[in-house]
């Protein structure tokens, strides 16, 4: 039986951390750059940078921390990068450090430079906007906590190359050139979310925004037109429709951003709408004409002149992040339990800070006692003792209630903020008087144990609105009940036993049930499972062996199946061992399922000794960059061994996913549906895998160990699973007329084709003895390419004239036959 598990349920694994996963975490989405382009204007203008950053040059402290990579940066650029990265290091605070990928290349004529966020988030917790995405930087200011992290930074910002650049920071550019510090600080605006998804479809006359669900960016938000209507209204503007393309070329876009207004002397910011649709250029620049070369708000303009040096944003564009996030304010409130006795006064205390500051007497408590419907009041929050602490005393009266309630302030722009987001539709819940909740279980349950072990180890997170008594479990054998033994508390709601299989022998059937009992007056209580037990099988270890192979076509007890199978499945000509397919994966933030299975013989670990294995691995890959144990490495499969019996388990080597073969990568995303991948596994993606068991140094030489493989998805996302054939442990780890990786590696992607199909090669020796050809059935050459690298070279055929049918792809070594690849052209 399959259950959902809490993170902190699977420290058992004793794998690296894994990090908290939420829904809105799997829906991240990326879009193209915003271009900046040079005009022809010429002449000369110095727009200093704001106080804020003279300030800093006396010492006075950045509020933020921007980590720049440079990638092919001459060192001249590399110091008036610096020097524009330390004017946003003054004007925008957050906690998380903001990482930025600058590159250094040859862009199109006419264009000075790129930047996009990589990564929006949508829903995430705190989000000011609901069902509205923000770019990455955003999110991590808002919520405190560090998203991706430097391996995937939080924007690239490119450029050009080719621009005749002024690199100095004392505004005295030259009409011959274009100031480089002043492009700099414009890519980095766009990377902190002067961006979104507004696009046309000039052939049909179409705006439209939003990828799948239609939703727009945190920018496209506070786009409205002259009159004020925002154009994200569907009520007012469908998505798609002619109306919103005409509002998108209309020349008479505007932000509605109130601190921008406020901050610009009442005058909102005019965006760049032109009659023909520029992508990648319209709407997320200020207007030229209304802003032109040299003004104070120009920097966010559609293009920069020769000569035009300005090192601040402005007011507008200032103005503009502000209302993007870049200036928030924060609630911190631990909600309230609920009790059953109802008390003469409640106290409700909470923190308030702004990065505007807070007007007074605008700090509020709202409630209702019947969930807003027609009942709704407020009590003031009055300044507390603490810096930030306020707080409101409400009498609850004598009957038992329920009450729901929120919090809202107001910034010294006048903006209004609640807590939570969204109230009262979101707004926290109170109840006073019986209780009649019972109590949460979260369970793992164990399907089997180890013979060896003497005992059965169990976990389990519990919760309860008013906190919890008790939990212990409930033993059966052969159906009769044994006397309850406690969970102890280990940390916030988990609870964990060591229970020994005393009374239990060979051929009993053992069962089990957790109980919880909380603290209200008339003790409620919960089972888990509701009915019946969790039946527990304790399974046998067979002798230790030094050698092991097994290709699974002869059917054996030799692995504790658990969660897998070993059969043919379509697309194999042979049986292999079978995750489930395909896997489920969790509808609930931070719950994982595991899909384990055992090898029964232990084996004694030799000098240098090795384990190989055929597989198909199609399992949810992580975000670029991201390292296993890391917070966007999804869901992964994992080979783990055990010196103690089953006791504990480490790895082998880390957890990989699809992402670490690019063959598997490409066949993963090419059938998504929603969030899934609905590819199938096949033959033709098994790749040889050989590792060292003493590879990591949790093994040496002489250990006795159990070995199992290892399943693990997480909310939101799956895909096919896991597939494992002709496992071979400290024997001759050869094996003829598959692909091995290392050292020999094959692979062609994707298969089927349509358009293009892609060979990569990892071979030893000279690679130009080497040579890769496309033929037809029968046998005549049709393309051919010769190998220029040993190792990752990846050649790509175009097959688009070809007609549909079957190819092969063929690999030689000095005219030998190495590899032949059949291919299905659609």
């Amino acid at each position: 039986m399959l259950t959902a598990t809490l993170l902190t349920v699977l420290s058992m694994v004793l794998a690296p951390d894994i990090y908290a996963q939420s829904k809105w975490r799997k829906e991240a989405v990326r879009v193209d750059p915003v271009v900046c382009y040079a005009s022809e204007e010429t002449g000369h203008a110095a727009v200093p940078p704001p106080q804020e950053f003279m300030n800093r040059l006396k010492s006075a402290p950045k509020s933020s921390d921007i980590v720049v990579k440079y990638i092919n940066f001459p060192d001249s650029a590399r110091e008036a990068f610096e020097y524009a990265v330390g004017i946003w290091e003054t004007l925008i605070s957050t906690s998380v450090p903001i990482y930025v990928e600058a590159r250094w290349e040859r862009l199109n004529s006419g264009t000075l430079g790129n930047c996009s966020a990589n990564g929006f988030y949508v829903n995430f917790d705190g989000a000011p906007m609901a069902d509205t995405y923000y770019p990455v930087a955003i999110v991590e200011k808002i919520t405190g906590k560090e998203i991706t992290g430097s391996a995937n930074p939080d924007m690239t910002a490119c450029f050009n190359s080719s621009v005749a650049w002024y690199y100095g920071t004392d505004l005295k550019t030259p009409g011959s050139k274009y100031d480089f510090i002043s492009t700099v600080l414009h890519e980095i605006a766009h990377g902190l979310g002067i961006t979104g998804f507004f696009n046309v479809n000039a052939s049909t006359q179409t705006g439209y925004y939003g990828y799948g669900n239609k939703l727009p960016s945190v920018f496209d938000r506070w786009v409205e037109d002259f009159s004020g209507s925002r154009i994200t209204n569907q009520t007012l503007f469908k998505n798609p429709s002619s109306d919103l393309y005409y509002k998108l070329i209309s020349n008479q876009l505007y932000s509605g951003s109130p601190v921008a207004f406020g901050w610009n002397y009442e005058s909102r910011p005019r965006l760049y709408a032109p009659s023909t649709y520029k992508d990648g250029s319209s709407i997320y620049h200020l207007n030229d004409i209304s802003y032109p070369y040299g003004s104070v708000n120009a920097l966010m303009t559609s293009s920069a002149g020769r000569g035009e040096a300005v090192h601040t944003p402005g007011p507008l564009t200032s103005g503009i992040l502000a209302d993007l996030g870049w200036k928030h304010l924060y609630f911190n409130f631990l909600p309230l339990h609920d009790r059953e006795e109802i008390p003469d006064a409640l106290k409700f205390a909470t923190e308030i800070t702004s990065d505007l500051g807070i007007l007074g007497n605008s700090c509020f408590l709202i409630y209702s006692i019947d969930n807003f419907e027609s009942h709704s009041d407020s009590v003031a929050l009055e300044k507390g003792e603490t810096e930030n602490g306020y707080s409101a005393v409400l009498d609850p009266g004598t009957e038992p209630v329920r009450i729901r309630y929120y919090f809202t302030a107001r910034d010294t722009m006048n903006r209004s903020f609640t807590w939570p987001p969204g109230s009262p539709s979101g707004s926290f819940s109170l109840t006073l008087g019986p209780d009649t909740v019972k109590p949460l279980i979260l369970h793992d349950p164990v399907t089997f144990v180890l013979s060896s072990s003497g005992k059965i180890d169990l976990e389990a997170v519990v919760t309860d609105n008013l906190g919890v008594d008790s939990v212990f479990v409930v033993f059966y054998i052969n159906g009769q009940e044994q006397p309850g033994l406690n969970l102890l508390a280990n940390g916030d709601s988990l609870y964990r036993g060591k229970f020994p299989l005393d009374g239990y022998k060979t051929g009993d059937t053992l069962g089990y049930v957790v109980v919880a009992i909380d603290i209200a007056a008339g003790r409620n209580i919960s089972r888990l499972p509701a009915t019946g037990y969790f039946t527990v099988k304790v399974e046998q270890v067979f002798n230790p062996v030094i050698t092991y192979f097994t290709d699974f076509n002869i059917p054996n007890d030799d692995f504790i199946l658990s969660d897998f199978s070993i059969n043919i499945e379509g697309g194999f000509d042979n049986a292999a061992l079978h995750s489930p397919h395909p896997y489920p994966s969790p509808d609930t933030d931070d719950t994982y399922f595991n899909f384990t299975t055992m090898l029964r013989y232990p084996v004694i670990v030799v000098e240098n000794g090795k384990m190989a294995w055929d597989e198909v691995v199609l399992v949810e890959p992580g975000e670029e960059g991201a390292v296993f144990g890391g917070d966007e490495f999804w869901d992964y499969v994992i080979v783990e061994a055990s010196k103690d019996f089953g006791m504990s388990w480490l790895p082998l080597q880390d957890g990989y996913d699809s992402g670490s073969i690019p063959m598997w990568k490409s066949a993963y995303n090419q059938r998504i549906v929603g969030n899934n991948s609905i590819t199938i596994g096949n033959k033709d993606l098994f790749v040889r895998r050989e590792i060292l068991l003493t590879e990591n140094g949790n093994f040496t030489a002489g250990d006795t160990l159990l070995i199992r493989f290892r399943l693990l998805s997480d909310p939101y996302a799956h895909g096919w699973g896991w597939a494992i054939d002709n496992l071979e442990i400290q024997q001759n780890l050869t094996s003829p007329g598959m692909t091995t990786l290392p050292p020999s590696n094959f692979l062609v992607w994707p298969n089927p084709v349509e358009n293009y199909v892609n060979f990569s090669v990892d071979i030893p020796g000279d690679p130009s003895d080497y040579v890769v050809q496309i033929l037809d059935m029968a046998g005549r050459p049709l393309a051919s390419h010769s190998i220029d690298q040993s190792r990752g070279e990846v050649i790509r055929f175009d097959i688009r004239h070809l007609k549909a049918g079957f190819y092969l792809i063929h690999l030689t070594e000095k005219g030998k036959t190495l590899f032949i690849r059949k291919v299905v052209k659609l």
